[in-house]
């Protein structure tokens, strides 16, 4: 497949996600939305789709009715609806189509009026948009630009590996095909959200699901950003801040693994990264709620213009940005409980500037309504899948072995985020000999590997004892914390602006405080520099869980998992200081200065990241297929009739091929091939055989353009399993390791994981190959080939199969025996 081929897949995967995360709500709830802001549009829509998708096809799973036909049925039918009820004048419309029916009106008159309304819509839709962005058109060009790089970043490397770049995906994507086949739950009891807003992408627009889950994360980094950059603009006072803050994060570079993990992992499709968008939104949503001034809700408007007495009621009434709140802690609910929990703490930095005003009981009784809304929305549908006999994903208990501290940490580095049977036949994979050479590296591998993986991101210290005070604390923070995450130089840096910020807070609140006492003007802000506090607190916050075990805190979060997180906020804080000089310039000069200055302000921090050797670089994939298989895989689907063809290879290909063809495991073809009755069904069969075996899930960085990132960060991991593209690791299958005794491989993901074991599964297939093709010199064919990789297929009457099994040697003995020999 060409590279036009990925773009119009990526290209497929972009429409279809901002139909459903924007112009779909924006359509349904246009009435609601209308006249509101480019913020509240933004915060109410992803959060929103997420609620309805989830809802939708879970109740729709329970009552056994989930279909794809039912449920586009469901979602064109909103849409119809949505328009029906705003056509004006509905009588006159409809008698005008029965006169079109009848033939006594012009079809062409019809189509003309309807062009017109639809230029008068658009006409007024200009207008509004041209009105929302007057003075904004410098910042909100900058924060495109800013936006566009950031998801070029994040993408790029989809389209030089073309396969899924982390394990996690695999068993995702069999959830995702569950739903499918209308089963939800179909590994358990599992929050959905992700799955069914795939899903939807998949059965309504006709986007394969491996592009769909090659690609969303790309597109979704644009909602992860915007969600920053909402939460940061109720932080900062400067509306340039906000995205000076992820000029920052886009161009910093990581000093550790566990941050390099995290940065790669918003490449990939994976629930916790899909979510995060909630725990921003939720934070800022909370502050928006508390700094106002008994906002009203639409509800009580809507009482006021009927002329009903709404003081005793007022109380009860969600406001708009309560709403927000709301809804984004139920969608991150519904997309993985670390998302809950990352929100939870993000909110709690927020509580000591808004104490008084959480603890009134006309906010507080609100807010907790607000909640057990949340969760109630968000759970229902898993009590009562769990009520109808579906068990618990095993993703509860890898949580609760983080907490108790048993192999959570490592488990959270090296990508077993959501542990299943799968993940747990694959628990040693990760250990099994990777080298390039000689099997004798495998014992002496095992160590290498862990402590490359683990590396100084995840080094633990004893648990220290909770004596000495708040200073003995800071200490024992600093090292395991900052030390670890940003080396010892730059580590002492952000803790001292981190310092700093509290610092800035207290001399500014101090000063706006005197100023209130003075002024005697009615509009007073009271929360002009609480932000300050509130970014430094959370900051301080996710080092302490980041540090938990240090400290002889339980570990509620795998460490990793809060680096994401940890970064935005300290970006945020580094910026911090020009937050004050630009708040200067837009209140004593002009918005068009600070708006030529924050232009200018960006460009320095991204060349200053590149000049003082500070700039990121590309980040990786965990490597597991060629990129001419993914190619051949999708040739395959393209070229041939659903159900008629088998490809026999690792399990990789199975997820790929799920809803077009067969799939045979390459363990079970090599162990089956040595029996007399061993049959194929279907009329064409491929065979996938690499020549030069991978070192299986290899961190394989990507290369690209100097100015988009820079090529440093394989330097981090042991040669035997770190890789820099377009160079793999990898052996050679040759027909002397395929001579010996044959044995049977056990039919497990170990045996592709596994480095020896792969190697003598290709050259035993490409002996069966070479065995076949004598046998029937005229009936095997080679459908691709290259210096890596060949693909065989041959084609037989499904009346009349292909014995596939040969008489041979039919001893049995160990892999190490086959090794030794």
């Amino acid at each position: 497949m060409s590279l036009f081929y990925w773009i119009l897949e990526y290209v497929k995967v972009n429409i279809g996600y901002m139909i459903l995360m924007f112009i779909w709500p924006s359509i349904i709830f246009h009435k609601f939305l209308k006249g509101r802001s480019f913020t509240f549009r933004f915060m109410f829509c992803p959060v929103i789709t997420v609620i309805l998708l989830n809802s939708s096809v879970l109740l729709l799973g329970l009552v056994h009715i989930l279909n794809v036909h039912v449920f586009r049925i469901l979602f064109y039918g909103s849409i119809l609806v949505s328009f029906y009820v705003r056509i004006p004048n509905k009588r006159e419309k409809l008698t005008e189509a029965g006169r079109v029916l009848a033939g006594s009106y012009g079809v062409k008159q019809m189509f003309l009026n309807l062009f017109r309304n639809t230029f008068d819509a658009w006409d007024k839709s200009r207008t509004g948009l041209r009105k929302k962005i007057e003075g904004h058109k410098l910042e909100y060009g900058l924060l495109t630009v800013v936006l566009l790089f950031g998801m070029l970043y994040f993408t790029y490397g989809s389209f030089q590996d073309h396969s899924f770049g982390f394990g996690d995906m695999y068993p995702h994507s069999s959830w995702i095909y569950g739903l499918v086949q209308g089963q939800i739950f179909s590994a358990g009891i599992y929050p959905e959200g992700m799955h069914c807003f795939v899903y939807a992408m998949h059965v309504l627009f006709g986007i394969r699901l491996f592009s769909c889950m090659l690609f969303t994360a790309g597109v979704h980094v644009l909602v992860i950003l915007l969600s920053a950059y909402v939460f940061f603009k109720e932080m900062f006072r400067s509306r340039f801040t906000p995205i000076l803050a992820l000029v920052v994060f886009l161009t910093i570079d990581a000093l550790c693994i566990d941050e390099i993990f995290a940065m790669s992992r918003m490449q990939w499709t994976i629930p916790q990264e899909f979510g995060l968008f909630c725990t921003f939104i939720c934070a800022a949503a909370l502050i928006r709620y508390l700094k106002t001034e008994g906002t009203k809700s639409r509800i009580r408007e809507f009482l006021e213009r009927k002329g009903r007495n709404t003081d005793k009621l007022y109380k009860l009434l969600y406001n708009d940005e309560l709403i927000l709140f709301a809804g984004s802690l139920a969608a991150s609910i519904i997309i993985h409980f670390y998302d809950t929990g990352i929100a939870f703490f993000l909110c709690a930095a927020i509580v000591p500037i808004f104490v008084l005003r959480i603890f009134n009981y006309k906010r507080l009784i609100p807010l907790i309504a607000s909640v057990i809304t949340a969760v109630l929305v968000s759970m229902t549908p898993m009590v009562l899948a769990y009520a109808s006999g579906i068990p618990l994903q095993g993703s509860i208990g890898w949580a609760m072995n983080v907490i108790n501290g048993v192999d959570g940490a490592a488990q959270g580095a090296s990508g077993n985020t959501e542990k299943t049977e799968e993940d747990e036949e694959e628990e040693d994979n990760r250990t099994s000999d990777l080298s390039v050479d000689v099997p004798k590296y495998a014992a002496e591998h095992t160590t290498l590997y862990r402590s490359a993986h683990i590396g100084p991101g995840l080094m633990r210290t004893k648990p220290a004892s909770s004596r000495g005070g708040l200073i003995s604390v800071a200490k024992k923070v600093y090292s395991p914390g900052y030390v670890t995450l940003y080396q010892r130089e730059r580590g002492k840096k952000v803790a001292l602006f981190t310092i700093f910020a509290l610092i800035i807070f207290a001399l500014c609140k101090a000063c706006n405080v005197i100023y209130i006492l003075l002024n005697r003007e009615d509009k007073k802000d009271y929360y002009l520099f609480d932000g300050y506090f509130i970014i430094a607190c959370s900051s301080i916050i996710f080092m302490i869980l980041y540090s938990a075990a240090a400290i002889g805190l339980p570990n509620l979060f795998a460490p990793s998992r809060l680096c994401l997180v940890e970064q935005f906020l300290i970006c945020a804080i580094l910026v911090l200081p020009l937050d004050l000089l630009f708040w200067f310039i837009e209140k004593k000069l002009s918005i068009k200065v600070a708006s030529i200055s924050g232009i200018a302000a960006s460009v320095a921090i991204y060349i200053y990241m590149i000049v003082s050797g500070n700039f990121h670089g590309y980040l990786y994939c965990e490597f597991t297929r060629y990129n001419s298989v993914v190619d051949v895989t999708e040739s395959i689907i393209s070229n041939m009739d659903k159900q008629k063809f088998t490809i026999v290879s690792p399990v990789d290909e199975l997820y790929h091929i799920i809803e077009y063809g067969f799939h045979e495991e390459l363990v079970t073809f090599i162990n089956e091939c040595v029996e007399k009755d061993y049959t194929l069904p279907t009329e064409y069969v491929f065979l996938f055989l690499e020549k030069s075996p991978l070192s299986y899930a290899q961190f394989n960085f990507f290369e690209g353009p100097g100015w988009l990132a820079e090529e440093k960060y394989v330097d981090y991991y042991d040669y035997r399993t770190g890789s820099q593209y377009p160079n793999y690791i990898h052996s050679t299958a040759t027909m002397d390791i395929a001579t010996g005794p044959f044995y049977k491989f056990p039919v497990s993901s170990k045996s592709y994981s596994d480095w020896i074991t792969r190697t003598v599964l290709e050259s035993r297939l490409l002996k069966w190959v070479k065995d076949f093709e004598n046998l029937y010199p005229t009936e095997i064919h080679v459908y691709y080939e290259d210096n890596t990789f060949v693909c065989y297929y041959f084609k037989q009457n499904p009346a009349c199969l292909y014995q596939l099994g040969f008489e041979i040697d039919d001893s049995r003995t160990t892999t190490e025996e086959v090794i030794n020999n």
